[in-house]
Order: C-alpha cells, then structure tokens, then sequence
C-alpha cells in the first residue's frame, strides 16, 4: 500500500487485515522496495501525492515491471487534475473511490487474487 496519509495507511492495514500487507509513505519508498525485487499480489496505490504520484509509479512500473504494474489499484479522493481524470478513465476498474467501504475493498482486493491465481503462469 502507498499512501501519504499515516491515518489511512493504519485504516487499510486494519481492513486488510488477514493479508501481509508492506505500507510505504511515499512513491519514493515504493519504488525502491519494487526494484528491490519485492514482488506483491496486489499493490495498493493513492492516485494523487505531493511530489509523486500513482500515476508516476505506475508509469514506472510499466517500462520496468509490467506484471507488478498490472497489480496495481488506485485509491482516489476524487480531487481530479485533467490528467488524472485522463489516467482514470484508461483504467476505470481499477479505481476505489475514497472513502472506501472497507467490505467492498476486502472483495476488491479478493477479486484480485482470484484473478492472479487463474491466470496462466508463464
């Protein structure tokens, strides 16, 4: 999970609370931790950040890492620039909306895993 708000991260530890979550603060953190080698089922991401943004990690992640970058949700509190209102609606399912009903993002974030493991490995 990425997100710059202390108080949300602790939220969604809380709420995903039967997986191994990794919080990171910044896309800085994030960025490191992935081209560390890090590999995760679902990487949480909040679209919009001082300094960096989820769209910047994404974009990163899509030159470097396209499987890690195709795990990836954003959440988003809905204050648009035109580019993140033109990123969202490229990738319209992977967007949750803030606040976020904690039981639709557990099935959000399920969804997501049973995607990954139907998937063929190659």
């Amino acid at each position: 999970m990425v997100d710059d708000e202390p108080f949300l991260l602790a939220t969604l530890r809380r709420t995903l609370n039967t997986h191994h979550v990794t919080t990171c603060s910044s896309v800085k953190e994030a960025r490191d931790i992935l081209t560390g080698g890090a590999r995760f089922d679902v990487v949480l991401c909040d679209l919009q950040m001082p300094h960096e943004t989820g769209m910047d990690l994404y974009r990163d992640l899509r030159a470097t890492d396209p499987d890690q970058a195709d795990r990836m949700l954003f959440l988003t509190g809905g204050a648009f620039t035109d580019e993140a209102t033109d990123f969202v609606s490229t990738l319209p399912d992977r967007v949750i909306h803030k606040p976020f009903d904690p039981k639709a993002l557990r099935a959000r974030v399920a969804q997501c895993l049973t995607a990954l493991r139907r998937a063929p490995s190659g």
